[in-house]
């Protein structure tokens, strides 16, 4: 998974502050245990199909935590994944919405040929 860079890292740390000061103790919680501890501001690239990866792994995650929560013996995996894979393109597409921008991946690798 992918850090974020310093600029996004920070504003996100101090919104995690702010919903602190305003008694959102749980929002803060799950923002600081999703941006980690430190950011990265490396010129990496991250092309869709990684980032369709990472959201794949990450709604496998919360799977588990369903199938834990009914503590069931056994689960047709090919029926949770065929789940995951008509969320995970429509969490991106609501996420994207959300960020209500021009969108542009400026780190995806390059075409061949192509020049930066």
């Amino acid at each position: 998974m992918k850090k974020l860079g310093t600029v996004l890292y920070n504003k996100l740390m101090l919104q995690a502050q702010e919903a602190e000061y305003q008694d959102k103790g749980i929002l803060s919680l799950h923002i600081k245990e999703a941006i980690g501890d430190e950011s990265d501001d490396s010129l990496d690239t991250y092309a869709q199909d990684e980032l369709s990866d990472d959201v794949h792994q990450g709604l496998w995650k919360l799977a588990t935590c369903v199938l834990r929560y009914y503590n069931v013996d056994s689960v047709d995996a090919e029926k949770i994944n065929s789940v995951i894979e008509s969320m995970a393109s429509q969490f991106v597409e609501e996420v994207e919405s959300v960020l209500d921008t021009q969108l542009v991946n400026t780190n995806e690798p390059l075409l061949p040929g192509e020049i930066k």
